[in-house]
């Protein structure tokens, strides 16, 4: 499961949940720090239209999500490709993005998450405004079109992931 929460203020807030049941083969190895970038970067697009030029705090409760997303790499290809198209769309927006370790404890997103927490999220929070999302937004197009080219990068001996790929969208 992954979630996000968007709070603009304490009458403004929308939420979404979503099962990831249908990951593509080429990322069979996805970790829980993978899952956390999908979470960020779905939140992003979800709620691209309401953030406009605002200052934006991404709160992600696992300290590598965060570290890779402010350094723009990553220690697998498969966070790579995620960090890589993150930080692509940043660059299309005219706000600013700032990205903070939260406890999963305090972190609302996690209990969008989580079956148990949910209702009480919902029972706290009664203006929360939950919006219906679908697999079919995860961009996988554009995360196979980096993880592809950082592999052949690596395989045709070049110095492993750390060069950038460019994007292909048309697959999306």
């Amino acid at each position: 499961m992954v979630g996000g929460v968007l709070v603009r203020d304490s009458y403004d807030m929308r939420g979404f949940s979503l099962k990831v049941t249908d990951i593509p083969k080429w990322m069979s190895s996805v970790n829980i720090e993978v899952l956390e970038l999908i979470a960020a970067h779905l939140a992003r697009l979800l709620f691209k239209a309401d953030l406009g030029t605002d200052f934006v705090v991404h709160h992600i409760d696992n300290r590598g999500a965060v570290y890779e997303v402010l350094k723009c790499s990553a220690g697998n290809d498969l966070s790579q490709s995620v960090v890589t198209v993150m930080a692509e769309d940043r660059k299309c927006r005219d706000g600013y993005d700032y990205f903070r370790w939260i406890s999963t404890e305090r972190n609302p997103s996690d209990d969008m998450t989580r079956l148990e927490k949910y209702e009480g999220l919902l029972s706290f929070f009664p203006q929360i405004r939950v919006v219906s999302v679908s697999e079919e937004m995860i961009p996988w197009g554009a995360y196979k079109s980096v993880y592809v080219a950082n592999r052949s990068i690596s395989v045709d001996g070049g110095s492993s992931s750390r060069k950038r790929a460019k994007i292909d969208r048309s697959g999306e």
